[in-house]
């Protein structure tokens, strides 16, 4: 994964309105934290970064949850 790429904070409902834009963010490598109520939800990866996260877990099984 690519250390220094930062994670973009967007609230829930802002992604909501502007979800084309978040998912464009996301293809071009931008890493898309969803936030509610200031508080992590969930995140939005591009498929490259997806990639990435699926080899790491294959290396490292107990990472993966069961």
């Amino acid at each position: 994964m690519r250390s220094s790429v930062k994670s973009l904070p967007i609230p829930v409902a802002q992604a909501r309105h502007n979800f084309a834009d978040v998912l464009a963010q996301a293809r071009n490598g931008q890493r898309i934290k969803l936030t509610r109520h200031g508080k992590n939800v969930a995140w939005v990866v591009g498929a490259a970064d997806r990639d990435v996260l699926r080899q790491t877990a294959t290396k490292h099984p107990r990472s993966r949850k069961k």
